[in-house]
């Protein structure tokens, strides 16, 4: 449960975890080669490839994760992982995933910049809420 968008250089996203409780959590990082990285699905998991990620790809991941992924690359370029690595590239210029993900797309192809969407989502998705974060390519 999550919204998650890119467009234009900004990745987006929402803070709300629902499991069997509701907390807040960071879904979107920044590499250390400056790769954005956001996730949505099981927090283990998404915390599980963030690290993975930021320690240079050390060591084998799970065959399968419960988590997709969006990766956007220095240069604007766009990879989904859905449940496994490795992640394979988009040819559009914005994504979005999570349960918002559909609303967000809508948002975005209408005009609505990343954070826009993410937030047009939290009004239709029960599973995603503020406060919201945002991480600009650099």
């Amino acid at each position: 449960m999550t919204t998650i968008a890119f467009k234009n250089g900004v990745l987006a996203a929402d803070t709300q975890a629902t499991c069997s409780y509701h907390s807040r959590v960071r879904k979107i990082h920044r590499m250390p080669d400056g790769v954005l990285l956001g996730g949505c699905g099981s927090t283990q998991d998404c915390h599980l490839v963030a690290e993975w990620l930021k320690g240079g790809q050390e060591g084998k991941l799970p065959r399968s994760l419960e988590a997709d992924f969006i990766i956007v690359l220095p240069n604007g370029s766009i990879l989904i992982a859905e449940g496994r690595f490795p992640p394979f590239p988009l040819t559009a210029k914005f994504a979005a995933i999570g349960s918002g993900s559909p609303v967000a797309m809508g948002a975005m192809e209408a005009g609505a910049t990343a954070l826009e969407a993410v937030k047009i989502a939290a009004k239709h998705d029960g599973g995603t809420s503020g406060p919201f974060h945002t991480l600009r390519l650099r």
